[in-house]
């Protein structure tokens, strides 16, 4: 089995929860590799370019792709369009990414950065503000809103969620059958879960075909 950590968005391959999960599942004899989804770079990526990336790591066999925000967003596509991914682990998905950010970047703001083409925003795994391309905007658009593949899924989101809201991932649940939710009183990092988060993920990877009737 391959396993593959897909960071959030301004973040990379040393994040802190990428790290915890990487060293839990290599202590127990599982790589769990950590792609850099800033690719070709920070300013350009889209979901399409990481998508691309990450399709390019697959080997022959069943993958579990772990993912934590927008790389949970992507790894809900990837999922409905390869059949060799056959489990999903959810941190805080993003779902419903484009809608909400417009709504919360507002009309005014949304028009110039597509104006102009860039926005600065924060990251987190380089610690300064960057450029980022309004490119995504027009990229998330060709993917499918509605997710409808049944797949073995484990989601785990906080509480006091302000940056995704808890409630997407409940109202994913009527559209998965398969999938399971795990709340916490926690915010969108999920800090204080990180523990019991990386050992959940570990069983749930582990678990036989079976638990998953079709």
């Amino acid at each position: 089995m391959q396993c593959i950590y897909l960071h959030g968005l301004a973040s990379g391959p040393l994040s802190t929860k990428g790290q915890a999960f990487q060293s839990y599942f290599a202590d127990r004899g599982i790589a769990l590799t950590l792609p850099d989804l800033n690719t070709p770079d920070f300013f350009s990526m889209t979901v399409s370019t990481q998508m691309e990336l990450v399709s390019s790591m697959f080997r022959p066999g069943p993958i579990t792709l772990i993912g934590s925000s927008l790389g949970g967003l992507v790894t809900l596509l990837l999922a409905e369009k390869d059949q060799q991914i056959e489990r999903i682990v959810l941190l805080a998905p993003a779902i419903g990414f484009l809608t909400r950010y417009e709504r919360e970047l507002g009309a005014a703001a949304l028009r110039e950065w597509k104006a102009s083409g860039r926005r600065r925003i924060f990251h987190y795994g380089q610690n300064q503000e960057m450029d980022w391309s309004s490119a995504i905007l027009d990229d998330l658009k060709q993917h499918p809103q509605q997710l409808k593949r049944q797949i073995p899924c484990l989601i785990f989101h906080g509480l006091n969620d302000d940056v995704v809201p808890f409630q997407d991932s409940v109202a994913y649940l009527s559209a998965n059958e398969k999938s399971r939710l795990l709340l916490f009183h926690s915010d969108h990092q999920l800090t204080n879960a990180l523990p019991l988060m990386v050992e959940e993920s570990f069983r749930f990877i582990q678990e036989p075909p079976e638990f998953f009737p079709d």
